[in-house]
């Protein structure tokens, strides 16, 4: 009978030192809080000519250091497009207004 008790007396170290283990490491509950290396609740899209009301709704997802770097760098390089394309255009107007004034005199 002695076999039994110390093959349970192992059992509960072994699951003790488990649980203990989980704890220290901070997986014995999962936190719904920490969004870390979750995807946002939608997808990561911008319109073909974002405004400063889709950056405001924009969120990305977080990785254990902070946000995915691969969505930033994405995210940063279409709205690097569309504002030199924006800027370009606007310059471009403002070429053709200021012709405008020349023809009126």
């Amino acid at each position: 009978m002695t076999q039994p008790i110390w093959i349970a007396v192992l059992v509960v170290a072994v699951v003790a030192v488990a649980a203990l283990a989980a704890a220290a490491l901070g997986r014995a509950v999962p936190r719904p809080a920490d969004p870390a290396g979750q995807a946002p609740p939608h997808p990561v899209l911008l319109p073909e000519h974002p405004r400063a009301a889709d950056v405001d709704r924009l969120r990305l997802a977080t990785a254990v250091p902070g946000y995915q770097r691969d969505q930033v760098d994405e995210v940063l390089a279409r709205l690097r497009a569309a504002l030199a394309a924006d800027e370009e255009r606007i310059a471009a107007l403002e070429a053709r207004l200021g012709e405008g004034d020349g023809v009126g005199r």
